[in-house]
């Protein structure tokens, strides 16, 4: 084994290239190493134990994984592990709700970068032995905002709840599956080009056992029931029927 500084003496080790004299930093002083600089710089209030400084006007700042490794499912990969130990080698089992990992964007504001843009984060959600249940979540930032606040979840069931505000009322149903919540007013918005369609599809084996549709072509909104439409509202506010599945007016 080769081993620096053995003494755990206050020495910086440094790596050179013929580019940038601070390749590889090690800060002596503490448990921090730098690329492309020789300090810890504050981000969201505190220096990381590991930093990259990049200054050319390009997108070669970052973290490359690639995978060499034949035709077979093996795939390069970020992992984020925790547990309510306090040692290495120590896993006291998680509760419900705690946070697991997140990435998260700053952005300076003139004085320094302090001010978190977003966040996507994971928490433990049902946890038992062999069994780790988790929410993935995401925050952003309003423009009067000094932290990110949740905007949407993804639960350990799969459910997607979009959240703007929490609103007093009943409680989502364990097979929703989509859940808007909003203190106020809250829509759902379709746009489409003035000759286009859109609209909700209700489909089981067959696409489209049911619709709403709107044609913004015709402005008509159409009905559609057991595979056939039934029913048109158009711009006059005429109602027309349909008896048949070949979706022929009455």
């Amino acid at each position: 084994n080769v081993v620096f500084n053995e003494a755990g003496a206050d020495y910086d080790f440094r790596i050179e290239s013929s580019a940038n004299a601070n390749a590889f930093f090690v800060d002596g002083a503490g448990f921090r190493s730098y690329m492309g600089h020789n300090a810890g710089v504050n981000i969201g209030g505190a220096a990381r134990t590991l930093a990259i400084h990049n200054t050319s006007a390009d997108d070669t700042g970052g973290i490359q994984i690639m995978q060499w490794a034949g035709a077979n499912s093996s795939q390069g990969n970020i992992s984020f592990g925790k547990a309510l130990g306090s040692s290495v080698g120590s896993y006291t089992v998680l509760t419900t709700g705690r946070p697991l990992g997140r990435i998260m964007w700053f952005g300076a504001d003139g004085v320094d970068l302090t001010q978190q843009v977003a966040e996507i984060g994971a928490e433990a959600n049902t946890v038992g032995a062999d069994d780790m249940g988790g929410d993935l979540v995401f925050k952003t930032s309003a423009g009067s905002a000094a932290a990110p606040s949740e905007r949407m979840r993804i639960d350990e069931d799969g459910a997607v709840k979009i959240l703007t505000s929490a609103a007093s009322g009943a409680s989502p149903h364990a097979n929703d599956r989509l859940i808007l919540e909003k203190d106020g007013n809250e829509y759902i918005n379709f746009i489409t080009s003035d000759d286009d369609e859109s609209g909700l599809i209700f489909s089981d084996g067959t696409r489209a056992e049911g619709a709403f549709l709107y044609n913004h072509d015709g402005d008509t909104l159409r009905f559609r029931v057991a595979e056939g439409d039934r029913m048109f509202l158009d711009a006059n506010s005429r109602i027309s029927l349909s008896n048949n599945d070949s979706g022929s007016q009455n």
